[in-house]
């Protein structure tokens, strides 16, 4: 268990708790855990390919075997990213993680028994395909592990970290390992390390129940009815609720590119990417600039260009722990950019003034930049994303990545050729904060569509049957929540009349009564109205204000997609109806 922690100052006191409240979850623990042991050998696997190319097939086939990869990934992730949304997410996780496992050590295992290139490239293209789908999936899943909006925007934190750690893990751990063993044996251990990562969300409660739609129609199936008798109506209710299409549910094409069609229709969300993907640009660029700027500016030689590297890498994991200070902000945007302004300067002052100490220095501040752009983006592009389409949204943008990262190392070369080392660094560092300087002005509405409703989430909170709704559910029927202030002596709702909200009271005092006959009073933070909802039944019971009250008011439809949308949620409501039908109200 995790010690109690000291008191911190006030202005990073909740954030700080975000933190330990994100640690102590364990699914979020250990989804974060197996995401460094991914990050890791996603990028020993991408240099131990590039040096098993060298060898095998001549130093001219580097860059092809580099495009090999990139390309493939890059058309595919739109389209694998969309199994998060049609499937439990945390069960695709697990079967990602499982068939790189596969992968990486049957390439292993061809490359140790000699076999023909021929053999081992293809396997490594079908890694690349696998190595686009814990990204966007993760992504999608962590709203829906998260407690909280601090919560998230903490647990995003931790996945830039884990990005960060494997930026540095990965690539020390294959150099160790080529030292004496060889890429045959390093990408073994690669699987073996990935096989490890599934375990880790497989022990987790990562949507280890079945779909809620099929849990969902298998309770309401009349095998499933209490006594033999009709199923329960709220069960029925759901199943129907849930069997209505959605897109992309028929797993073809047109619903994979649910996902572009998303992104190009809402300007927030393409500015968002914009900016993630133009993170991805310069750091494209950067791996290949770092190389000629220690050789041929810095002076500090072949072996100068993996320090600098590995101070970049300090630099994001040091950058998503910073984070900590933005945990539970309600204005996210502007964030991207500052960390954009941070990323360009110190690009352009090592361009402008040359200098190894200083290199050091502004990389690692330059990293810290990289992080803050990873963190807030994909927090806000979570918070704007519909659910249905969350993991396809995040999957286009898994593509974006890649062809960005491409683009960035590819026009390297051309823009040094005009120039210069020293040029490149500039123009590269211009990049990034030119974009944010021009998407300034929608930061402001950016930060408006998600604006969180904390009062109304906390009013939620206190409800019983809301206790096993995800953040993300929450947070969607809480903007759905209408106040209703009443004056003492109306009645809010009425014994057998049809019944169309739920309430839950705020301040004030209500009676409850049955046929005249008074049953209880409630105070803030009593609900009543869900029977009539969950049941299909006129109203059971008379609510009348007893002093002036104040409501508040959630529609059938948002009531019922809340409490329907998960087999936890549904169990809940169910006692919850059972409880109150034994006590005749509402």
């Amino acid at each position: 268990m995790l010690p109690a922690m000291p008191n911190p100052p006030a202005r990073f006191a909740a954030p700080l708790i975000a933190f330990q409240r994100t640690a102590r979850n364990g699914s979020l623990l250990r989804a974060t855990l197996a995401f460094v042991v991914f990050n890791a050998v996603e990028l020993g696997e991408w240099t131990g390919i590039l040096v098993y190319a060298f060898a095998a097939t001549g130093p001219a086939s580097v860059g092809l075997v580099a495009v090999l990869q990139l390309l493939p990934a890059a058309v595919s992730a739109p389209f694998t990213a969309g199994f998060g949304d049609r499937h439990p997410r945390g069960r695709v996780l697990v079967a990602t993680y499982a068939a790189q496992a596969i992968l990486i050590a049957a390439a292993g295992a061809a490359i140790l028994l000699h076999a023909s290139p021929a053999v081992v490239y293809p396997l490594v293209v079908l890694l690349s395909i696998a190595q686009t789908m814990p990204r966007p999936v993760q992504g999608a899943l962590l709203p829906e592990l998260a407690a909280s909006p601090g919560e998230l925007t903490a647990a995003n934190a931790m996945a830039s970290i884990a990005e960060g750690i494997g930026a540095l893990a990965g690539p020390l751990a294959l150099g160790i390992m080529l030292v004496g063993s060889g890429v045959g044996v390093a990408f073994v251990a690669g699987g073996a390390a990935m096989l490890l990562a599934a375990l880790l969300v497989a022990g987790a409660a990562l949507g280890g129940g079945p779909a809620p739609s099929a849990a969902v129609a298998d309770a309401a199936s009349p095998e499933h009815a209490p006594d033999g008798g009709a199923p329960d109506p709220l069960l029925v209710r759901s199943a129907a609720l849930d069997r209505r299409p959605s897109p992309g549910s028929g797993g073809d094409a047109a619903g994979a590119l649910d996902g572009l069609r998303a992104v190009a229709s809402d300007p927030d969300m393409a500015l968002v990417m914009a900016l993630l993907a133009g993170r991805l640009l310069v750091y494209g660029g950067l791996e290949v600039l770092l190389v000629l700027a220690s050789i041929e500016l810095l002076g500090t030689g072949a072996s100068g260009a993996g320090f600098l590297t590995s101070v970049f890498g300090a630099g994001i994991i040091a950058g998503g722990a910073s984070t900590v200070a933005i945990v539970g902000r309600r204005r996210l945007a502007p964030w991207l950019g500052v960390g954009a302004l941070v990323v360009g300067v110190q690009l352009l002052l090592i361009g402008v003034m040359p200098s190894a100490g200083a290199a050091l220095v502004l990389l690692g501040i330059g990293g810290m930049g990289m992080a803050v752009i990873d963190v807030v983006g994909q927090t806000l592009l979570q918070r704007i994303a519909p659910d249905a389409a969350r993991a396809r949204i995040l999957g286009v943008l898994e593509a974006l990545l890649l062809v960005a990262e491409a683009l960035g190392s590819f026009l390297v070369a051309p823009v040094v050729l005009v120039l210069g080392v020293r040029g490149a660094l500039i123009a590269f560092g211009a990049a990034l904060p030119l974009v944010a300087l021009i998407a300034a002005p929608r930061f402001g509405r950016l930060d408006a569509r998600v604006v969180i409703p904390a009062r109304e989430i906390a009013v939620l909170e206190r409800v019983s049957i809301f206790a096993p709704v995800s953040a993300a559910i929450l947070e969607l029927a809480a903007r759905s929540l209408v106040r209703v202030v009443l004056p003492a002596g109306v009645v809010v709702i009425r014994e057998g009349e049809p019944g169309d909200r739920f309430f839950v009271l705020v301040d004030g005092m209500v009676r409850v009564t049955q046929a005249g006959r008074p049953l209880r009073e409630l105070g803030p933070g009593g609900s009543f109205g869900e029977i009539a909802l969950l049941r299909d039944v006129p109203r059971t019971a008379t609510v009348t204000a007893l002093t002036q009250v104040e409501l508040y008011a959630l529609d059938r439809e948002h009531f019922l997609a809340a409490v329907t949308g998960q087999p936890r949620a549904i169990a809940e409501a169910l006692r919850v109806a059972e409880a109150r039908l034994a006590g005749a109200e509402g």
